[in-house]
């Protein structure tokens, strides 16, 4: 660079000048707004609840047979693939509001454990539920309070496909009366974050299990399904990585499941390892080619199977006449569980019914507080 060069003028304001610093602090001003709009919240996409940091390890691929080309219900991908097949979009459990110190669980306003890290194991994809070293289980630990003395016919209803829609789950869990049971699809997002937004609100969670249906492929059941045949070799591999979307479960339930709980080679590990990990099974197939009922006892896995299934698309007349059935069914049987999928147009139906049942001399139960699943007071 020459001498010349090196005197002359510099295009803009001088430092010190008052043109300079105008500029300057115009620039900060511009930075700070930016930033505000990028760490703003977005409205209507995350709950309010705690999550407490599991220390997940990075996701790991796996070999997978089953591929879920066309499945229509899930979720466009934006995560990692395995084996070529689009992985759906996860909160991991890492991803926290608020982290709990280690060994301790992370607790409601009105002492309800949220999280207990005691109950979980490091797996391959993320945090699997087990039995702690004391004994304690999930299917107890994360269980909804309910008076155990309550003699009155109790009725579980079970929303599932929660965690797809934030719409529809923020409206489930802030609209809906505490006893109502929610289940959350393995295919949401921020799925850590609903659930604990629905334990503190009171309700019991479950985690949905797709399983292979009788009519597979026309109906796909989505990534990482539990299949029959050859292609079950990968089945636990599959149930770890469904099991690993999210804690806080108190128990599993099927999801488009009919061929495989016929199949007894591939229905008995499942229900062996649900039981060895402290968690309770809801078998929502309706069907009665379903192994559920005589085998989980062999393998000492707590089985309940749903009694009918609410339309949640249908008019208000057949909601109202099936919710009548179940009330006369729970007389019978003095208990009653029923699915319904999650709709924006049955939720403040089905609360509106459930805050007037004990009207009817019956009373909303979380599905661990029914009689085949109820053993003593759940841990608070």
């Amino acid at each position: 660079m020459t001498q010349a060069q090196d005197d002359r003028p510099l295009d803009g304001p001088q430092p010190g000048s008052f043109l300079f610093w105008v500029a300057a602090s115009a620039g900060v001003i511009c930075v700070a707004v930016a930033m505000a709009a990028l760490l703003a919240p977005r409205p209507d996409t995350k709950p309010s609840g705690l999550v407490v940091s599991l220390q997940e390890p990075p996701a790991k691929a796996g070999s997978d047979p089953h591929t879920a080309q066309g499945a229509s219900h899930a979720p466009v991908s934006h995560g990692e693939t395995h084996d070529g097949e689009a992985a759906p979009p996860t909160a991991p459990v890492s991803d926290v509001k608020s982290a709990a110190a280690p060994n301790s669980s992370l607790l409601s306003t009105d002492g309800r454990i949220i999280i207990d890290p005691a109950l979980h194991e490091a797996g391959s994809d993320g945090p699997l539920t087990r039995i702690a070293a004391d004994g304690r289980r999930a299917a107890r630990v994360y269980a909804a309070r309910f008076d155990p003395s309550e003699s009155r016919p109790r009725i579980a209803i079970v929303m599932t496909g929660l965690g797809l829609s934030a719409t529809v789950t923020q409206a489930a869990i802030q609209r809906l009366p505490r006893g109502f049971t929610l289940a959350f699809s393995p295919y949401g997002e921020n799925l850590q974050s609903w659930v604990a937004d629905a334990r503190q609100q009171g309700h019991e969670v479950l985690l949905e299990v797709p399983m292979e249906p009788f009519d597979f492929p026309e109906n796909d059941p989505g990534p990482r399904a539990l299949m029959t045949g050859p292609q079950a070799e990968g089945n636990r591999t599959r149930m770890h990585w469904v099991m690993s979307r999210f804690s806080g479960y108190a128990g599993l339930i099927s999801l488009n499941s009919g061929k495989f709980l016929a199949s007894e080679p591939d229905v008995r590990p499942f229900l062996a390892e649900a039981g060895a990990r402290g968690l309770f099974f809801v078998d929502a197939s309706h069907s009665q080619r379903s192994l559920s009922a005589q085998i989980a006892p062999a393998v000492q896995a707590p089985l309940l199977r749903s009694d009918l299934s609410l339309d949640a698309l249908a008019g208000a007349d057949s909601i109202d006449n099936a919710l009548e059935r179940l009330v006369i069914l729970a007389q019978e049987k003095r208990k009653a569980v029923a699915i319904v999928d999650a709709s924006p147009g049955v939720i403040d139906r089905i609360a509106a019914w459930g805050t007037s049942l004990e009207s009817r001399g019956a009373v909303l139960a979380p599905v661990s507080a029914l009689p085949d699943l109820a053993q003593g007071t759940p841990t608070p």
